[in-house]
């Protein structure tokens, strides 16, 4: 979505209450509804509700049981990127959740982590004059408090319980308001000169769009690779905790099974390989069929070189 074009934001997210909830799915599925969905599932490498879960993705349950979980664990929910980002553009804030780790709990810190990210992006796209509410209740309401003004000061959040949101009126029209030029987004490190989604489709080429941890891929039901960016993290090949950049030379597309596995430990992507392969979670016969990453990281050099050099702009230039 574009910088600064939403007036209002509403969300209701996971309040940390500790809980797995459970309900019937209204109306339940259809039987056809099912298969396709296990169809799908399929394609993506995914056969059984053991699959499923390691994915972190619903496995479509005869009973029509909808799972939601409401615990948080910070080596299974947290994104290395998530904290890169906060760490690079909100050093404040990551001591608050760093802090929260051993003053309270990782639980309590990876729904920090996951309630940050998300209220991050949410201001980006809030126009100046625009508000979040964000329904919580007395479980998380004051950590999430402590977020706000370490995230934007002057940032317009309300916070409310469970029947507190405002009714809007004919006495409350929203005006509208001119459309402006965007400024253009603005990032900390070099590397972001270049969009996540390029690097990813450039990356996932190199490895005939598999998986650099395991040789996972999205396939069809014949098995043939299906080019997708769904269903891969962009994560980092010498972690950003090693100072590791953010460069494209430096970044891997992982399975989401793996990359959340591997959270922010301190490991380089070829000791992690070793590891999942210990572990007998290869999705290929040899360690030799997964894209080699010194031949890839120079693949991926050379690509940095054209993009933030003259020729691409001059190239750029030409297709107007």
């Amino acid at each position: 979505m574009d910088n600064e074009s939403i007036d209002l934001i509403c969300i209701d997210p996971p309040f940390a209450k500790n809980q797995t909830f459970t309900g019937s799915l209204k109306p339940p599925l259809s039987d056809a509804e099912r298969q396709r969905e296990a169809d799908t599932l399929a394609g993506w490498g995914i056969h059984s509700r053991y699959d499923a879960g390691r994915a972190g993705i619903e496995w479509p349950d005869a009973d029509n049981t909808g799972r939601f979980s409401d615990i948080w664990r910070w080596e299974e929910d947290v994104h290395e990127d998530w904290i890169t980002r906060i760490d690079d553009d909100y050093p404040a804030l990551a001591k608050v959740i760093e802090t929260s780790r051993t003053a309270y709990d990782e639980g309590t810190a990876a729904y920090l982590a996951y309630m940050a990210i998300r209220i991050i992006e949410m201001q980006r796209v809030l126009k100046e004059t625009g508000g979040i509410y964000l329904h919580c209740d007395t479980t998380a309401s004051h950590y999430l408090k402590t977020e706000r003004p370490l995230l934007n000061p002057e940032a317009n959040i309300i916070t409310r319980g469970p029947g507190e949101l405002p009714i809007r009126t004919d006495e409350d029209p929203v005006e509208r308001q001119d459309i402006k030029e965007l400024p253009e987004r603005k990032f900390k490190v070099s590397a972001s000169r270049i969009p996540e989604r390029d690097m990813m489709e450039f990356l996932l080429d190199l490895s005939g769009y598999t998986a650099w941890c395991c040789g996972f891929a999205n396939r069809r039901s014949s098995g043939e690779v299906v080019r997708t960016t769904n269903n891969f993290h962009l994560d980092h090949i010498d972690p950003k905790s090693k100072q590791g950049s953010n460069q494209v030379h430096n970044r891997a597309p992982l399975c989401p099974t793996h990359n959340i596995r591997k959270n922010n430990r301190r490991i380089h992507l070829e000791e992690y390989r070793a590891e999942i392969a210990d572990a007998g979670e290869m999705l290929v016969d040899t360690m030799a069929e997964l894209v080699d990453l010194a031949w890839a990281q120079q693949q991926a050099i050379d690509f940095y070189a054209w993009r933030t050099g003259p020729s691409f702009h001059q190239a750029q230039l030409g297709r107007v």
